[in-house]
């Protein structure tokens, strides 16, 4: 393959775009005026490579400036249109953008409608190599999700939001699931009665969830709700602290110095912290967690909330989906059995504040926000109890003399511990080490850990 100059390449990728854009004209209407543009910059990459050999053959001209105008009169023509346009639409991006962070937005859109990103504000992204071992990125960015290759993130991004969360479920529903998505999407909620919905929700779970939550924001039946990434965390922040005075008197039978160290935790886990952790759940790089972050900002901005809280986990047979991908193995609420978040959820008194007892009902950012500090408290409760007293007193003193490193490590502990609850291990192994090793070295959730502490100090720099 040549380089990003050569005419060969910008043949190929123009080409590309012209192809791709051609394809989701029968989408819809909207991408008309992409695939004329990309069709022009085609036709224009094709006369610039021809133009060399034109210029070879008038170099010996006695009119080489006439002669040159005149054969290149056409690619001049496109190349001022392609810049007035471009030059229009950028101007109207800042504009919008500067209109996005006076306030929140709530708005109501169909389906049908296409967004478009200019990927400059995002360094992190534009031009980013998506691996053909992320799948889950290729989703969120609506790039080609049958291209076995890497694909490289242009400068402008199309997403339709809606679109690609139908196309998750139905990843999600082919492999694990009994109902095919068509049959869903010619269901009509609406007409079933209560016991048949409870009946199809013990039955068909993952199918459940689709047709009773998603299904709704497919169809622009939501408001979605625009916010950027630092609004997000500041919810996220709001929401964790009022978690904390809710469940005051959770401390798992724990003894004094223990209970001092839940209450360190509780006060300590952060917006932030929180928020790394859904961004290792989400994202799938885990390497830059300033790329992380950027992916983030740009979903929140542009496909809103509720789209990352509908979106499923593709890799487990489970009803596993929004912001932290829970499972029934996080929460459980039945009167023969409760389990991990929900045990938490008991100490919750006042009924309205309380989270649901089940996945399905997870339905918005506030009660699955809670539910991840729930959950994240239940397990780092569950570490303490395995501690000795002098392991205790150890890591009271590491906190005093180093909070912000220890709740770098106790971020990541909680991404691993959602992961592979069995890691809460790890809290004695790091004491026991003497503190010189980053707490996601001991464990088995390695990965989930690192990427963690990543994205935690990619939102506190």
């Amino acid at each position: 393959m040549g380089t990003k100059t050569t005419p060969k390449w910008q043949l190929k990728k123009s080409w590309e775009n012209f192809v791709n854009a051609w394809k989701k004209l029968v989408e819809t209407t909207t991408w008309a005026a992409k695939t004329i543009w990309a069709a022009s910059k085609w036709i224009y990459y094709a006369i610039d490579a021809w133009d060399r050999e034109i210029w070879s053959r008038i170099k010996n001209s006695k009119n080489k400036i006439v002669n040159f105008t005149k054969n290149n009169i056409l690619k001049i023509l496109i190349a001022w249109s392609i810049l007035t346009y471009w030059w229009i639409k950028t101007t109207q991006y800042v504009q919008d953008n500067k209109d996005k962070q006076e306030e929140n937005v709530e708005i109501k859109w169909n389906s049908d409608e296409v967004v478009y990103i200019n990927t400059g504000t995002y360094d992190k992204i534009q031009n980013k190599k998506v691996t053909k071992s992320a799948p889950l990125t290729k989703y969120y960015l609506w790039l080609d999700q049958n291209n076995n290759d890497d694909i490289f993130v242009w400068d402008t991004l199309i997403l339709n939001p809606s679109k690609n969360l139908h196309d998750l479920r139905t990843e999600k529903i082919t492999k694990y699931w009994q109902k095919t998505i068509e049959w869903l999407d010619e269901k009509n909620a609406d007409e079933m009665t209560e016991d048949e919905i409870e009946e199809f929700r013990i039955h068909y779970p993952i199918d459940a969830t689709y047709l009773f939550v998603v299904k709704p924001y497919i169809n622009g039946k939501v408001t979605k709700t625009q916010m950027s990434l630092d609004e997000f965390i500041n919810l996220s922040e709001k929401t964790i602290r009022n978690t904390e005075k809710d469940i005051e008197d959770y401390n798992w039978w724990l003894n004094p110095n223990k209970v001092k160290l839940l209450e360190i935790f509780k006060s300590n886990l952060s917006g932030k912290s929180i928020v790394a952790y859904a961004m290792t759940e989400l994202c799938e790089d885990k390497v830059s967690g300033e790329t992380n972050k950027q992916i983030f900002d740009l979903l929140l901005q542009n496909a809103w909330v509720e789209f990352l809280s509908l979106t499923p986990a593709i890799y487990d047979w489970k009803t596993s989906y929004w912001l932290y991908q829970f499972t029934e193995y996080a929460l459980y609420d039945h009167w023969w059995e409760e389990r991990w978040a929900s045990i938490v959820n008991k100490y919750v008194k006042n009924p309205e504040d309380k989270i649901p007892g089940s996945v399905i009902d997870l339905t918005d950012r506030e009660s699955q926000t809670k539910a991840a500090y729930m959950f994240a408290t239940y397990n780092f409760a569950v570490a303490l109890s395995k501690l000795s007293d002098k392991e205790v007193d150890a890591l009271l003193k590491y906190y005093q003399n180093n909070p912000d490193n220890f709740m770098n490590n106790i971020t990541q502990l909680v991404a691993m511990c959602h992961h592979r609850p069995a890691d809460n291990i790890n809290l004695k192994k790091w004491i026991q080490g003497g503190f010189t090793k980053n707490i996601h070295q001991y464990g088995y959730a390695q990965e989930y850990g690192k990427a963690s502490k990543k994205n935690y100090e990619a939102l506190t720099k």
